[in-house]
């Protein structure tokens, strides 16, 4: 936890010219080497108290050496100059005030850092600082410590609903943005009431509106029936296109309906359906959900409890098949993660791009010989286990300049997002580059599928390039509240997360909804299982 804490605080921190040292005292600190990252930063503060990250890296080499009275300066002064975010910091002081016996510091200590955003409660409740306070009725509260087996169903419900309530206005960036403080207590009221009424299900479906309310791609509810490994759902994967919804994936016992499109959910037109799931969809715009929704439609339960299948745990789809021919199809649930999953046809080999399938590696490149074409295929933000990214930005450097290059594709059209931080050398090595990043030389592959730290990725490229954007408009505005913290609730298992950072990648007064492409290109599933690729085409297509 360290590691990601110090690597997070130090990308965001600005470090000074000639920052070798400082380079040393993060390497320090992550290793968990304090005997020498405490003389390392005691001596950088000498020459620079300014530089707010080095006082926390003086208080955590005090804090793990287990010299919680020196620690406490330290970290007050890391607070003080903004070196972490203030629930993080009050989080160290409260664990310094826990290990020396302070048992009243401690408990205001943790206060002030729930009130300040801590995003996690159990995180209070795995800290081994706060062994000595786990008894404590204050700290059970704030901890959110509870034995559900002691209490009643609707007590189960009720506890969790007044946490989570209280949790998205708590750690929320915007909580009132969309719903102000008097509706969130109304609401909050209105389904306690109704808790005797309404089944698991229904509630589980309850919350989901709830969250859906702060209006962001990133915040949202899950039901336990929703669990990769333990939960039930249908044994299909349902696709969304701009030509409409498809059965993108089934297993083998259901492969004559692969490809089907699906009209109707239990009678329920498809469009109606979509409709009707708006209302628990995470969404930053009207995009969204038309990725995000097929999600929704492979669990009964879901549709079950907003009033569109007559059952929880069984529905049937209409459908017009691969050959044009009208069906029915009754689906009941199979439990766990689908393993056999087919999603291309026995009788149609080869046509199927890689739009459905799984992609072959998260970031890789590929050589058009006869276009001089080089695509960046850049499927997720994270590093690989054998090469990170900022490797692999070489890479891509010796590769733009290895063969004849008329154009670079970076293709972002498969890319959900990751560590943000990561895009930096990508974005360096591209707009660095006087040959590449010049009209007509570079372009962006984007779709609704484009998420997350690569819309962060694709308004950068379009911001400080000369990058031509070809597909659809990404799902997120250029500057967009993020982050997935998550978020699992005692009594009921229910898991989620909450976002609590606001990511502008835009200009501050950019009000646009979306980046929108130079190039628009729809993504059909007609196209998908065509054996084209139409949005490669219009890149080699376009002579400016």
């Amino acid at each position: 936890m360290l590691l990601a804490l110090a690597l997070a605080a130090a990308q965001v921190a600005a470090v000074p010219k000639g920052s070798a040292r400082y380079d040393a005292m993060y390497q320090y600190a992550d290793q968990g080497q304090w005997e020498k990252a405490l003389p390392m930063s005691q001596e950088l503060l000498k020459e620079n108290p300014t530089f707010a990250f080095s006082w926390m890296v003086l208080g955590w080499s005090y804090r793990f050496t287990d010299r919680y009275a020196e620690a406490i300066p330290a970290f007050e002064k890391a607070e003080k100059l903004g070196a972490m975010q203030p629930y993080r910091v009050e989080l160290e002081l409260a664990i310094c005030e826990a290990g020396l016996g302070h048992k009243k510091e401690a408990l205001g200590h943790i206060q002030k850092s729930l009130d300040d955003g801590l995003p996690d409660r159990g995180n209070l409740r795995k800290e081994k600082h706060f062994d000595s306070l786990k008894d404590d009725a204050t700290f059970k509260k704030l901890a959110a410590v509870v034995d559900p087996a002691t209490m009643t169903r609707d007590q189960r419900w009720s506890y969790d609903l007044n946490l989570l309530v209280t949790d998205i206005q708590r750690v929320h960036f915007a909580p009132y943005q969309f719903t102000s403080k008097e509706s969130w207590e109304k609401q909050r009221k209105d389904l306690e009431g109704r808790i005797p009424k309404l089944n698991d299900i229904q509630m589980s479906v309850e919350f989901m509106k709830l969250m859906r309310q702060v209006n962001d791609g990133h915040s949202r509810m899950n039901g336990t029936f929703q669990d990769a490994e333990k939960g039930a759902g249908l044994p299909v994967l349902f696709g969304g296109f701009a030509d409409g919804f498809y059965l993108a994936a089934t297993t083998k016992q259901y492969e004559p309906y692969l490809w089907s499109k699906v009209t109707a959910i239990d009678g329920m037109p498809i469009d109606d359906v979509f409709k009707a799931l708006d209302c628990i969809t995470p969404q930053d715009n009207e995009l969204r959900p038309r990725t995000v929704s097929p999600n929704y439609m492979r669990f009964p339960q879901i549709l079950n409890g907003l009033g569109i299948a007559k059952s929880p745990d069984k529905v049937t789809l209409s459908l017009v098949d691969r050959n044009g021919e009208t069906k029915t199809l009754d689906l009941g649930l199979v439990t766990g993660t689908l393993t056999d999953l087919v999603r291309e046809p026995a009788d149609r080999p080869g046509k199927l791009l890689p739009a459905i399938v799984k992609r072959p590696d998260l970031y890789y490149l590929e050589y058009l010989a006869d276009s001089k074409t080089l695509i960046f295929h850049y499927n997720g933000v994270a590093n690989k286990a054998d090469e990170t990214v900022g490797t692999f930005s070489e890479k891509l450097r010796t590769a733009m300049h290895d063969k004849p290059v008329d154009k670079l594709v970076v293709d972002l059209r498969w890319n959900g997002g990751g560590n943000n931080f990561l895009n930096v050398p990508l974005l360096n090595v591209i707009a660095g580059d006087p040959v590449i990043n010049k009209p007509g030389h570079l372009y962006v592959l984007t779709t609704t599928n484009t998420f997350s730290a690569a819309i962060c990725f694709t308004e950068q490229l379009d911001r400080y390039t000369n990058a031509i954007i070809v597909g659809e408009p990404t799902c997120s505005a250029p500057n967009f509240i993020g982050e997935s913290i998550p978020i699992t609730l005692p009594c009921t298992g229910m898991k989620g997360s909450i976002s609590n950072l606001f990511w502008q990648n835009g200009p501050a007064m950019d009000a646009r909804r979306w980046v929108a492409p130079q190039i628009f290109v729809p993504y059909r599933f007609a196209d998908c299982i065509s054996g084209r690729d139409v949005y490669l085409e219009a890149v080699l297509n376009d002579h400016r």
